[in-house]
C-alpha cells in the first residue's frame, strides 16, 4: 500500500545499490514528497525564503591549478566529473546570448572535481566546495527545491530564479514574497523578483553611501516624470541613456552649474562636475527599500532564519558537512536525499506528533536488523551473532499512519548517515 514516504524508501533502495538513479527518477521522488507535504496541510505557498550553505567537495585543497595550466589527459576526460566539467564549459561557449552577464572564469580548479568551486566563504578555511541552495516554505520549512552551484555567491542567486520557476512548473506554487539575506539584493535579482509579480523581502546592497564627508546619492532628489536628477542646489542631472557594465545609468551635471556652485566642495572637490549613477533597476531596489520598513518585512527577516536552521540541522544532527560524490550531479544527489529526509522528518513530527521511546526503538531495530543501517567503525554489524540493541521493541501503529511508514522515514535518515559516517571513516583512515 503507496504512503507519502514510499518515494524517500524507494530512493534510498536505488542510491546504496549504486549511483545509477536516473535524473528523471529523482526529480520524481522529490515532487513526490513536496505533494505528500502539499496535501497534509504543511506548504502554504504564500511565503518562501532561499539561501545557501557551503558544502566541502570531495577534492584535495592543496591541489588546485590555474585553468591554463591543466591538460586533461584521455584517462581525466573519462571520469564522470570531468566529462560533466567539459560539456558544460562547451555548452557555455556556444550561448552566446547572456554573454555580457557570465561570471568570470575561475583562478583555481580541481582537477578530480573541477565544477566545484575554490571558496573561504562563511569564514572557513579555503576550499574547493559546491553551494547548497534550499527554497523553503516558510509556514514549516519544508524544502520545496533544491538546487547545487558552485559556491559562488553569483551562481547561488541565479540558481534562485531556476527553483522558483520549477517550482512553480511543477507545483503551481508562486509565492507572494521571497525572503533572503543581503546577498540576493542586488538590482538585476530584485527587478527580476518585482516583473514576476514577487515582492523582495530582501535587504538593499547599496555602496553609494559616502564617508568622505561629500553628498551621497541619497542626497540627489530623484524626478521620475522627467527622469532627470535634482542635486541640493536645485541643478539638473541628465544622462545620454547609455548602459555602462550592462546595468549602470550615469548622470551628470553641467560644469558651467558645478563651477559657479557654492556647494561644490561638498558635493564634488576633485571633479570638474558631479556623476550619480543609477541601476537600470532602481525602481525595484526603491520598492525593496520601502518594504524594509513594514510590519510583514520584520516577520519575513525572521521567519527567513528557519532555512539557516535547516542547513544548522543537516551539519549538526547529520553530520553533513563534506561531499561524498564529485560533479554537479553527484552534489545533486545527495542534496536531493539530504532535502527528502528533512521533509519527511518535519512531515512525520506534523503527522504523528514526537516519538514516544516505542517507536524509536522500534525504527532503530528494524534499521539493525535489516542490516541497511549505519556500522560504526571496528564492529561488524552483518554478524550472525549480533544481537539488536532493543530486543524488546516491537513495531505499533500510531496516528493516522502506518508505524511501517515510519520506519521508511527512519531508512531514509539512515541512508544519509551511512554517507556522513562512511565519509568520516574513510578520511580517519587517510589520516
Amino acid at each position: 500500500m503507496s504512503g507519502p514516504f514510499d518515494g524517500a524508501f524507494y530512493f534510498y533502495e536505488a542510491f546504496i545499490s549504486g549511483r545509477g538513479t536516473a535524473a528523471n527518477e529523482r526529480q520524481h521522488f522529490g515532487k513526490s514528497e513536496v505533494a505528500a507535504c502539499m496535501v497534509a496541510g504543511l506548504v502554504k505557498g504564500e511565503g518562501f525564503a532561499v539561501d545557501a550553505s557551503v558544502m566541502e567537495a570531495n577534492a584535495n585543497r592543496y591541489h588546485g591549478k590555474a585553468p591554463d595550466e591543466l591538460d586533461w589527459t584521455d584517462a581525466q576526460r573519462q571520469k564522470r566529473a570531468v566529462a560533466e566539467y567539459l560539456a558544460g564549459l562547451e555548452a557555455e561557449a556556444q550561448d552566446q546570448e547572456d554573454k555580457d552577464n557570465r561570471s568570470e572564469p575561475p583562478k583555481v580548479i580541481s582537477p578530480s572535481d573541477p565544477s566545484s568551486a575554490w571558496t573561504a566563504k562563511a569564514n572557513k578555511r579555503v576550499q574547493f566546495g559546491y553551494g547548497l541552495n534550499y527554497l523553503i516554505d516558510v509556514e514549516h520549512a519544508v524544502s520545496v527545491d533544491v538546487e547545487p552551484t558552485p559556491a559562488r555567491t553569483y551562481d547561488e542567486v541565479e540558481s534562485t530564479k531556476t527553483m522558483l520557476d520549477r517550482t512553480e512548473r511543477r507545483f503551481s506554487l508562486k509565492p507572494k514574497r521571497l525572503a533572503a539575506d543581503t546577498a540576493y539584493g542586488t538590482g538585476r535579482f530584485l527587478g527580476w523578483l518585482v516583473g514576476r509579480g514577487i515582492a523582495p523581502h530582501i535587504p538593499v546592497r547599496d555602496a553609494s553611501e559616502r564617508d568622505d564627508g561629500t553628498f551621497s546619492r541619497i542626497d540627489f532628489r530623484w524626478d521620475k516624470r522627467r527622469g532627470i536628477y535634482i542635486c541640493p542646489n536645485d541643478k539638473v542631472l541628465h544622462t545620454t541613456g547609455i548602459v555602462h557594465d550592462g546595468s549602470m545609468v550615469r548622470y551628470r551635471a553641467s560644469k558651467l552649474d558645478c563651477d559657479a556652485c557654492a556647494l561644490k566642495m561638498r558635493c564634488c572637490p576633485n571633479m570638474a562636475a558631479r556623476q550619480v549613477p543609477r541601476d537600470i533597476n532602481e525602481d525595484a531596489r526603491d520598492l525593496a527599500r520601502r518594504l524594509m520598513g513594514t510590519k510583514r518585512f520584520l516577520k519575513s527577516r525572521d521567519e527567513r532564519k528557519r532555512v539557516e536552521m535547516r542547513f544548522a540541522h543537516l551539519k549538526t544532527h547529520h553530520g553533513f558537512e563534506r561531499m561524498r560524490l564529485r560533479g554537479l550531479s553527484g552534489a545533486r544527489d545527495e542534496f536531493h536525499l539530504a532535502a527528502i529526509v528533512q521533509n519527511l522528518k518535519t512531515m512525520a513530527l506534523h503527522l504523528l506528533g514526537p516519538p514516544t521511546g516505542q517507536v524509536r526503538a522500534s525504527i532503530a531495530s528494524v534499521e539493525w536488523q535489516s542490516g541497511r543501517g549505519v556500522r560504526r567503525p571496528g564492529r561488524d554489524a552483518s554478524r550472525k551473532d549480533a544481537k539488536t540493541p532493543f530486543p524488546n521493541s516491537k513495531p505499533i501503529a500510531t496516528g493516522p499512519l502506518s508505524t511501517a511508514s515510519v520506519i521508511r522515514v527512519g531508512l531514509a535518515i539512515s541512508a544519509l548517515r551511512r554517507l556522513c559516517i562512511s565519509e568520516r571513516t574513510f578520511h580517519r583512515e587517510v589520516r
